[in-house]
């Protein structure tokens, strides 16, 4: 292979290398990214039994001086889970949803808090023969919510970047076609980085956020993101559907490419050909 047509694949390989980290962009920045989101799948957020009971406990222990118990005894616990499972109190917790998302980032600071009027709510609806005494010792709960930072490199590696990377692939692989001694060879090589970017996406931004982690962990945090990449991640299957077909159509560029075209030739066969 000439130098002219390993600078090609070279080419072809980085900007499909940019091709994969705008796709990553575009799924993160509309999911486990945005913050701005979170607020409208709150429900699906508290439809983690680990994450309620989670929350249900810390609760119970923050208010056992009006409740008049603690949360080890178990019927606190469960009756505030009972209440955080209910649609409208779900929708009550839509801003410390979107807060502990924020923590959960780096993009807070602050722990997250279930203000006072909301805390007062959830015990009055667990426990309804509860006094105005009583009622008026609950104050507001904080969460210390730990930051991922995992999450945190990845928002500054991937949030808002895809027209960065989108650019860099579009540049990357008009050079490198360009450039090419064999055009159908590199269009195949584009195939199958399209092909190796379904699968890579569909584990890493799908199987392993939705499907394993909250299978192997009882972290409520974890559950928390977990639950916002299934409610807002319908589309990247989609995505990645449209990745794998355009894939396999340039694997068969056999089909549609003439197999003797002067794009596939190189500069000796060119030579030798003229000189014939």
């Amino acid at each position: 292979m000439t130098g002219r047509g390993t600078a090609g694949r070279l080419c072809i390989h980085l900007g499909m290398l940019c091709a994969a980290l705008a796709f990553a962009s575009w799924w993160t920045s509309h999911t486990i990214l945005d913050v701005s989101r979170t607020r409208r799948v709150t429900e699906a957020v508290l439809s983690s039994p680990d994450l309620r009971h989670y929350l249900a406990g810390h609760i119970a222990t923050a208010t056992a001086p009006a409740i008049g118990a603690t949360a080890s005894k178990g019927g606190d616990q469960a009756r505030l889970e009972a209440v955080l499972a209910r649609r409208d109190m779900q929708l009550k917790l839509e801003q410390f949803v979107v807060d502990a998302h924020e923590r959960i980032l780096g993009q807070r600071s602050e722990p997250a808090v279930l203000d006072q009027a909301t805390v007062r709510t959830l015990v009055t609806a667990a426990f309804p023969a509860i006094s105005a005494t009583d009622l008026a010792k609950v104050h507001e709960v904080k969460f210390n919510v730990p930051q991922s930072e995992l999450l945190f490199r990845g928002r500054e590696t991937l949030a808002h970047r895809f027209w960065l990377y989108a650019l860099g692939a579009i540049v990357l692989l008009t050079i490198g076609l360009v450039t090419t001694n064999d055009r159908r060879s590199s269009v195949k090589l584009i195939g199958k980085w399209l092909i190796g970017i379904t699968v890579a996406h569909l584990v890493v931004l799908w199987l392993i956020p939705v499907v394993v982690i909250p299978n192997v962990t009882s972290n409520p945090w974890a559950h928390l993101v977990a639950s916002i990449a299934r409610a807002l991640g319908a589309g990247v299957i989609s995505g990645l559907v449209v990745l794998a077909l355009v894939g396999v159509v340039f694997l068969c560029v056999d089909l549609f490419m003439p197999s003797h075209s002067k794009n596939a030739l190189g500069p000796e066969a060119l030579e030798a050909r003229g000189s014939a």
